[in-house]
């Protein structure tokens, strides 16, 4: 900005800039909506609105930490204003800092007490600690006056069907569903609900039309599955898994689902090989850690760190813990004897791997990831505490480790406190016994099986409390494979599959957006909407290179045009790249 124009610019003028710019802002134009909220601070360094709609434009970009840092200065120079407050309250959600988001929602809130966006994020606030009656009336107040936000909907739909009140989470979920029709996801939500509430017929078509609406959603054919062994039709469950399986080999829900579909379906053979307890379970005793005068020293070790942990909390709603309390990540800051126990882990893992048979037919084995990380959190039960059925669905291979299994009280069941296999949720209606393994816990003793296994555990009945370790192996996001069901679009096929993937950038679905993106840049290599969409969202993760690649390809498909243009230079001033940005 000139300096003859810096002294001509009166208040008058300051407004008709910042209100030009927030024009440009709700029309997408965000590098010359930041190029004037940026002069205007050179003018008046105190402009809190300008400075709150910059950290916007940061927000968009993927750049939370800045971000935050120009909405907290927007804050400090006018504390009043609830939408600054709100804002900061939803980055502080993007970053998991759900306390702080938290604090943030509820003082815009005690400005506003209507304000849709704080009641938004303080919602999801409260589910994210398992305050699920309080979250459901944050979502229910934030309707009257975001009724048209379809994620609001869904998430409130998601809370109220965690408090099994069926009803009204279809209600929700048919709501979110008119507000966004094209998204797989909300076909599947109403599913969910319709499978909850009884109405089977109704999930299968909800389930199915998630399928036709994006192939490569995963979730729907289990789910469609979940719904046919309900409703006794197990030969077509195992066909739909069977069709998920295809799309991503090794999903670890549709194998386990495939246990109980083959099971009920009479194939014997196809349950034994998937539930091969001798073949793909493995136990080990472990050796004393480095460090340590002995196993039982470094168990103890472990129990106090575990029940010390910060993160430990009784009955978490979202979980199957019952009568017993579950921890948040241990591998966190400071992760004291669990470090060690990662390295014993590690150990285990690897030595199981190697193990396991060449049978690249097996779905599970043929799975089998080359790299993977670890996550790993505590259990502790108390008397009669159990876990209910359940399987890891994020994981390839879980396990647990066992530091504290204090002696059976007299007159308890045999089988007390044992971990079980192989019997599926209740809520599966089935017409043959399941065909179960059942182990029995020691202290030092390491327990490695697939994450697809269903396992529960027996209620504990001991002096004292049962403090074990469980883990899972994660590999990496796996990508679905529909190449082949999408080799060829029609030009109304790509707008419409463009048109939806535009829909998910813009309601911040960014991770199904790019999925969506990596089909259809499969499917039609040279659309230049599909490249343009890709380096946008790219932009907004903070890769920065890989977004001035995907433009500068868009610009060769159609050179001259501006919008694509502006955005190239956008990027590449954000790369550092000045020059070429000229």
């Amino acid at each position: 900005m000139s300096s003859q124009f810096a002294a001509d610019v009166s208040p008058e003028r300051l407004h008709k800039l910042l209100t030009d710019g927030m024009a440009l802002h709700r029309a997408g134009q965000h590098a010359e909506a930041e190029r004037i909220y940026r002069n205007i601070l050179r003018v008046d360094p105190a402009n809190a609105d300008a400075l709150h709609l910059l950290g916007l434009i940061a927000q968009h970009a993927g750049l939370s930490e800045e971000a935050a840092k120009m909405i907290r200065r927007a804050i400090d120079l006018n504390p009043m204003a609830p939408s600054y407050w709100a804002n900061l309250a939803s980055i502080c959600e993007q970053q998991g800092d759900y306390d702080e988001a938290e604090r943030c929602a509820r003082e815009a809130l005690a400005i506003d007490p209507s304000h849709g966006t704080a009641l938004h994020c303080l919602g999801n606030a409260l589910r994210a600690g398992d305050r699920y009656e309080e979250a459901a009336q944050c979502y229910e107040q934030a309707t009257a006056s975001i009724a048209d936000d379809a994620a609001l909907w869904a998430n409130l739909g998601s809370t109220l069907l965690t408090l099994h009140r069926h009803d009204p989470a279809i209600e929700a979920f048919r709501r979110a569903l008119a507000l966004s029709p094209g998204q797989a996801e909300m076909h599947s939500n109403l599913g969910n609900a319709l499978a909850a509430g009884g109405d089977l017929d109704g999930a299968i078509a909800a389930h199915e039309a998630a399928i036709r609406v994006d192939p490569g959603f995963t979730a729907a054919y289990t789910n469609l599955a979940g719904v046919l062994l309900q409703a006794g039709r197990p030969a077509e469950a195992a066909g739909t898994l069977t069709d998920c399986l295809g799309v991503e080999p090794g999903h670890t829900k549709a194998l386990s689902l495939l246990t109980i579909a083959a099971r009920e379906a009479g194939d014997d053979e196809t349950r034994r090989r998937l539930m091969d307890y001798d073949g793909l379970m493995a136990a080990r005793r472990c050796d004393t850690p480095p460090g340590y005068d002995s196993l039982e020293a470094f168990n103890a070790a472990l129990v106090e760190h575990v029940l010390a942990h910060p993160t430990l909390a009784w009955e978490r709603v979202s979980k199957t813990t019952r009568k017993g309390s579950q921890s948040g990540e241990l591998l966190d800051d400071a992760p004291g004897p669990v470090a060690a126990l990662e390295s014993l882990i590690r150990e285990a893992v690897a030595d199981y791997v190697e193990r396991l048979p060449q049978d690249g037919d097996h779905p599970f084995v043929a799975a089998r990831p080359d790299e993977w990380k670890l996550t790993i959190w505590g259990v502790v039960l108390d008397q009669a505490g159990c876990q209910g059925t359940h399987l890891h669905p994020t994981g390839w291979l879980s396990g647990v480790y066992y530091a504290a299994v204090p002696p059976a009280t007299p007159g308890a069941p045999a089988d007390a406190g044992h971990i079980e296999f192989g019997r599926p949720p209740e809520d599966f209606p089935l017409s043959r016994e399941a065909d179960v393994h059942t182990v029995e816990p020691r202290p030092g003793e390491l327990l490695l099986f697939p994450s697809y296994f269903h396992h529960r555990t027996m209620p504990f009945q001991g002096e004292g409390q049962r403090v074990s370790i469980a883990f899972d192996v994660m590999p990496p996001v796996r990508r679905p494979n529909v190449g082949q069901r999408r080799a060829r679009l029609s030009a109304e096929e790509l707008a419409t599959e463009l048109g939806r993937a535009q829909s998910l950038y813009q309601s911040n679905a960014l991770g199904e957006a790019e999925e969506l993106l990596e089909r259809l840049l499969e499917a039609a290599p040279d659309a230049p909407g599909v490249h343009h969409l890709a380096g946008m969202i790219h932009f907004r993760k903070g890769r920065k290179e890989a977004a001035v690649e995907a433009l500068q390809r868009t610009v060769e498909l159609v050179p001259g045009e501006p919008r694509y243009l502006i955005d190239l230079g956008s990027c590449l001033t954000n790369a550092g790249r000045y020059d070429e940005a000229v």
